[in-house]
């Protein structure tokens, strides 16, 4: 893991995780957009008897649905237990967060519909920073 984090940098002092989330970073940082990876941990429920810390993977404070903070989520691959809690903060959170989710064209056809607010493709990634910057 280490190695892999290395090849993908850092941004803010946080590791990108993944090269959809290196690339969704340039795209906003080359716009001059701040924003914030994992800055926080909630606290998400798994089922009735188990709970779970869900930390979202960039943050941009004001820029979602009615001046909501936007969480934007990198999905490359479809892992039960990641859907799971975004599903979770999304359920107990949605007052305060608008929550986008940004994957590839495989993924999208196996995510819940109701797991965010808002999906864009990777390809669409372009049109998404301009949502943002409108």
């Amino acid at each position: 893991m280490k190695q892999k984090e290395l090849k993908l940098g850092w941004c803010g002092g946080r590791s990108i995780k993944s090269s959809l989330e290196r690339e969704i970073c340039d795209l906003l940082s080359t716009k001059g957009i701040p924003h914030f990876h994992r800055p926080r941990r909630f606290q998400v429920a798994l089922n009735k008897n188990y709970v779970g810390a869900y930390s979202p993977t960039i943050i941009i404070r004001g820029k979602g649905r009615e001046g909501k903070t936007l969480v934007i989520e990198a999905i490359e691959e479809l892992k039960p237990l990641q859907i799971k809690k975004i599903a979770s903060f999304r359920e107990i959170f949605s007052q305060d967060f608008f929550l986008v989710v940004i994957t590839n064209e495989k993924c999208i056809k196996g995510l819940p519909t109701d797991i965010a607010d808002d999906f864009f493709i990777k390809k669409d990634l372009q049109e998404f920073i301009e949502r943002i910057l409108a």
